[in-house]
């Protein structure tokens, strides 16, 4: 492909569709991630001021990032989105084994700390509820108020009952919501998937639906009736609720965390908690056994005394 033919506009399209549907090589990606991974492109083709597109350069941008100050949590996401771009460029074009790799880009990604996921414990969660709950039966608020408490509530039921992502929740449509106790939602890589869920949660969810407006076709509306919340949005929604629970460091994903630890910690096999949670890898879903070990570990007693500058210590 010369440079003549690379147009930032057609190529962002042409790459959109590839990742949409994907191939053989690339599992197809759901609409959050395309947005990143163009975007990626977006910078990617600006930064190479109409120069052909390579992997030496690609890892030109990278360094360029770094120097930035990028973290290396979202220059490995740069990484991702441009290994994609390169094997697009490539598919179809009928190369040898030893062609396709000499323009493969082919870097690894950077060391990140991990983070041992946000979660809330019982009480937190208790008075995360409560918080929520209480405007719901306000008698001071105005209509408008409880009406909003309501899709507030709803959306925190289905964030922590659903264990969703945050835009498998904002998508959610009306028709996903089953009366026998089930959601529809929209996976990672456009996969359709069935979450169950508790009575309660199904009944503060239709509880909202009953009560907002009929039209449209989507359980948590945005600025206009026939289109879904923004995912941001929600995560606002969610960061004041836990604001005002006294819980400033929790956020929408910290919902999430809390469903597989409170199935884990329920006794739930990690199986169903890795089919709940919609995990591709079960490796993912193991960090809830991580978070009970470390529970477990606070929890015993001290048997053993310090020992150091030669003396027994039990404090």
């Amino acid at each position: 492909m010369s440079t003549e033919t690379v147009k930032p506009t057609t190529e962002i399209a042409a790459f959109d569709d590839y990742l949409r549907y994907g191939t053989d090589e690339e599992r197809p990606k759901g609409a959050s991630s395309r947005r990143a991974y163009c975007w990626t492109l977006e910078r990617f083709l600006r930064f190479l001021d109409g120069r052909e597109p390579a992997p030496e350069l690609g890892k030109l941008f990278m360094k360029h990032l770094e120097e930035q100050g990028n973290s290396p949590t979202s220059i490995n996401r740069h990484i991702w989105a441009l290994k994609s771009y390169f094997r697009f460029r490539i598919e179809g074009k009928g190369l040898t084994v030893e062609e396709q790799r000499s323009k493969e880009f082919r870097i690894r990604g950077l060391t990140t700390k991990k983070h041992q996921p946000r979660f809330l414990n019982d009480k937190e969660w208790a008075k995360l509820l409560d918080t929520a709950t209480q405007p719901v039966y306000d008698p001071e608020l105005s209509s408008y108020g409880r009406l909003r408490a309501k899709m507030e509530l709803a959306l925190l039921m289905a964030y922590c009952g659903g264990g969703l992502r945050c835009n498998e929740a904002v998508n959610l449509e009306l028709d996903d919501v089953f009366d026998e106790g089930f959601l529809r939602v929209t996976r990672k890589g456009a996969k359709e998937g069935y979450v169950p869920i508790e009575d309660e949660v199904l009944r503060v969810i239709k509880d909202w639906v009953s009560a907002k407006s009929p039209n449209g076709r989507f359980v948590f509306p945005g600025k206009s009736e026939d289109s879904p919340m923004a995912p941001r949005t929600a995560q606002t929604i969610i960061k004041n609720l836990c604001r005002l629970a006294g819980l400033p460091d929790a956020h929408v994903h910290s919902l999430r965390h809390t469903a597989g630890y409170q199935l884990r910690k329920g006794g739930a096999p990690i199986e169903d908690v890795q089919d709940f949670l919609g995990h591709e890898n079960i490796q993912t879903t193991r960090v809830y056994d991580h978070i009970l070990s470390d529970e477990l570990r606070r929890r015993l007693p001290k048997r053993f005394p310090s020992t150091r500058q030669g003396r027994l210590d039990w404090q």
